[in-house]
């Protein structure tokens, strides 16, 4: 909230930008790092629906 804060007083965004940059690298952080360098399988349709 304190990013908000700074933006509604001075009308800044870099601070609301490093918030945001730093929740998006905390949560994708792990994803990506296993997606580096590696191919992920893409899962079919019939992956899905062989126990229906």
């Amino acid at each position: 909230y304190e990013c908000l804060q700074k933006y509604d007083e001075a009308e800044e965004l870099n601070p609301l930008y490093e918030f945001l940059k730093y929740e998006t690298e905390k949560t994708w952080g792990k994803a990506l790092a296993l997606a580096d360098g590696r191919k992920l399988e893409r899962k079919g349709l019939s992956d899905f629906t062989q126990s229906m």
